[in-house]
C-alpha cells in the first residue's frame, strides 16, 4: 500500500527538533502560499484547481511549492487547522466567570467566522464546505478539534450548535431561541380534576318512614329548612 508523501513528511516533522529547522524564509513562504490558496480555494473550489495552477498563480515553480506542501490536500488541511486554532483562541478570550459563558462564546464564534454581510469568511467557507473532501489522515484531527470547539459552545449539544452557527441564513437571536427550546423547563404538574358536582353539595340522610305522619314531619324538619305555611281558606 502506497503511503501518501504528506503522511511521511508529517511523521518526520513531528520528530524532536525537526520542525525547528525551518527558516524564517520558509515560514514566510508557507504563509504566502496559505493566503493565496485560501483565496483561490474559496473563490473557485478546491476541485477546480491543480497543484500546477496554484504554483503558476503564485509565480513560483512546482518544486518550490512542493518543498513546502506535498499536495493540495495538505494545503487545504493546513488552512482549516489554522482557522480552527484561531477560533479556539478567540473563544479562549471569554472569561470563565462571564454570565452564560457559552452564549458569549457563540457570539464570539459568529463574530469571528462571518463577514459584515453575514457571509462566512474564506477560511470558514472552506471549513464548512470543503473539509468533507479531505482524506482521513487530515479529516480526523480536524473533526476532533471542531468537536472540542462545539463543546465549548454548547456542551452536549455541540453538533447541533455548530450546524446552527454555520447556517448563515440564521441570525444570532434565532440560533439562541432554537438552542433554548432544546431543553424547555419541566411542565407544571396538572391540577387535580374537580370533584363531581354531586359531591359538592350536602346529601340529606335517608329517613325511615315513621308510623305516625306527625313524627314524619318532625323528623323531616330536623334536616330541612323551615317552610312558611300559608293558610288557605277551606269550605265553610
Amino acid at each position: 500500500m502506497h503511503i501518501p508523501q504528506r503522511i511521511l513528511r508529517a511523521e518526520i516533522d513531528n520528530l524532536p527538533g525537526e520542525r525547528a529547522r525551518r527558516s524564517n524564509r520558509d515560514l514566510e513562504t508557507q504563509d504566502r502560499i496559505i493566503r493565496a490558496a485560501q483565496h483561490l480555494f474559496a473563490r473557485h473550489g478546491r476541485a477546480n484547481l491543480s497543484f500546477t495552477d496554484l504554483a503558476v498563480a503564485l509565480r513560483m515553480s512546482r518544486t518550490t511549492l512542493h518543498r513546502q506542501f506535498c499536495d493540495l490536500d495538505a494545503i487545504l488541511g493546513d488552512i482549516i487547522a489554522r482557522h480552527l486554532h484561531a477560533i479556539a483562541t478567540a473563544l479562549g478570550k471569554i472569561p470563565v466567570d462571564t454570565p452564560n459563558p457559552q452564549a458569549a462564546r457563540r457570539a464570539a464564534y459568529l463574530a469571528f467566522t462571518r463577514t459584515a454581510f453575514n457571509a462566512p469568511t474564506e477560511a470558514h467557507l472552506l471549513l464548512i464546505r470543503d473539509r468533507i473532501t479531505l482524506p482521513p489522515d487530515l479529516a480526523e484531527p480536524i473533526e476532533a478539534t471542531r468537536l472540542v470547539i462545539g463543546q465549548l459552545l454548547a456542551g452536549a449539544d455541540a453538533g447541533i450548535a455548530l450546524t446552527l452557527l454555520d447556517a448563515t441564513e440564521l441570525a444570532a437571536h434565532q440560533i439562541e431561541n432554537i438552542l433554548a427550546n432544546l431543553h424547555p423547563p419541566e411542565a407544571l404538574a396538572p391540577e387535580p380534576a374537580p370533584a363531581p358536582l354531586a359531591k359538592l353539595f350536602f346529601t340529606p340522610p335517608r329517613l325511615e318512614p315513621a308510623e305516625d305522619p306527625v313524627d314524619d314531619l318532625i323528623l323531616l324538619g330536623r334536616h330541612s329548612p323551615p317552610t312558611k305555611i300559608h293558610a288557605r281558606a277551606g269550605p265553610q
